[in-house]
């Protein structure tokens, strides 16, 4: 299976250590963000080739990070061609960009290059493997305030996502999307629909909503133990370099 890190964004909330420095790169207690998401995927098992998304502007950081850093297994770095926030393709145009300039639509390891954890995911591909059905990885946040923050989905007694709402102004429930996904070859054929119709390329959780509507079956896979963070602001860095210390 193929590992799609998306790592495009420019990451303006973060400025001014993300003005020269893609904010994967970011190091936390002596890794990069980037070093930590490829090692837990390697870990488990089932990566054969990274695929990594950059823009123009940084393409030339992560061409020189991989010369000096293998994961282990080939990477395939892109450049989706923007060259700033303004014109930036979005989450899910660079998951379609990424699939048709790589020629591949298989099962797909799909990672967002600004997360860090602590936990293996060998649980949640053991179960795909199994199944061989889209999975979302799952994590309590445990607060209906810091829920809005996230994509949250509520599941059904079969672990199957009832409903999928990305930051909800009411969430019903406190499981976010981790935003790393096991996904197949049905929901990745349906992302040139999506990004038609909806005039949404962002948020991926907008295109799980679409997909649930268009009838597709998503299940959820809970993490129960072990740390999680969403590197989106100086707080969440800060509160993952503490953690790391340790």
């Amino acid at each position: 299976m193929k590992a799609l890190i998306l790592a495009a964004g420019y990451a303006t909330r973060l400025y001014p250590l993300t003005l020269e420095t893609p904010k994967p790169l970011l190091e936390v207690c002596g890794k990069t963000i980037m070093q930590r998401i490829m090692e837990k995927a390697v870990e488990s098992g089932i990566v054969e080739e990274f695929i990594v998304v950059s823009n123009s502007r940084f393409y030339k950081k992560f061409e020189d990070f991989f010369k000096n850093y293998s994961p282990g297994v080939p990477v395939r770095l892109l450049n989706d061609g923007s060259l700033s926030n303004d014109d930036r393709l979005g989450a899910v145009a660079d998951i379609n960009f990424a699939l048709k300039q790589a020629g591949y639509f298989g099962d797909l390891l799909l990672l967002a290059g600004d997360i860090i954890f602590d936990f293996s995911i060998k649980p949640m591909v053991e179960s795909f493997l199994e199944e061989k059905r889209e999975i979302l990885a799952l994590f309590d946040v445990k607060s209906l305030a810091l829920a809005k923050r996230f994509g949250i989905a509520q599941l059904d007694r079969e672990k199957r996502i009832d409903s999928f709402i990305e930051k909800p102004e009411n969430p019903k429930s406190t499981l976010a999307s981790t935003a790393f996904y096991i996904l197949g070859e049905k929901a990745l054929s349906m992302i040139p629909e999506f990004l038609e119709t909806s005039g949404k390329k962002d948020a991926i959780g907008f295109l799980f909503e679409w997909l649930l509507g268009k009838g597709v079956i998503l299940y959820g896979f809970e993490f129960n133990e072990g740390k999680w963070f969403d590197i989106g602001s100086l707080e969440s860095l800060e509160s993952a370099r503490k953690h790391f210390q340790h």
